[in-house]
């Protein structure tokens, strides 16, 4: 029980975003994905020198980690890039991977949980996401403002 209450508490709030912020927590996650998925990560960080209001922090290591998550469970990939680049006040977050991508008119009308989730922080971030995918892999824009 204590090993279950554990990895929910991590979940709720990763350590490594607590103690060292956004940026290391996504290196953190990535390299453990790496470690254990059959899966190349990759991952760019430009302007992120200050933290951001922690709950604006745990959102968009959401929105990473569900991403992360779909690449994993449904994409096929090889290769899995993660970047995040800060100017002013305005984030762009962009995942993308080498898999078998998706029919974008059957995404349109998805009704799956993990990217309603995606959607739903990315609004409440007054943000906004655009996706392109094919048949060599799928990538996720998404601008958010801190």
């Amino acid at each position: 029980a204590s090993t279950e209450v554990r990895r929910i508490a991590y979940n709720l709030m990763p350590i490594a975003l607590s103690r060292l912020g956004l940026q290391a927590a996504i290196e953190d996650m990535l390299v453990k994905i790496q470690q254990k998925e059959k899966i190349n990560t990759r991952s760019q960080f430009t302007g992120i020198t200050d933290r951001f209001e922690e709950s604006k922090e745990v959102m968009i290591y959401r929105i990473v980690q569900e991403l992360v998550n779909n690449v994993i469970k449904h994409a096929e990939a090889k290769n899995l890039f993660v970047q995040i680049n800060r100017h002013d006040s305005d984030i762009l977050i962009t995942v993308e991977d080498d898999g078998i991508g998706f029919d974008m008119k059957e995404f349109e009308n998805f009704q799956g949980v993990g990217l309603k989730s995606v959607a739903s922080r990315v609004k409440f971030l007054g943000g906004s996401m655009d996706v392109l995918s094919n048949e060599k892999g799928s990538s996720f824009n998404i601008h958010v403002s801190v």
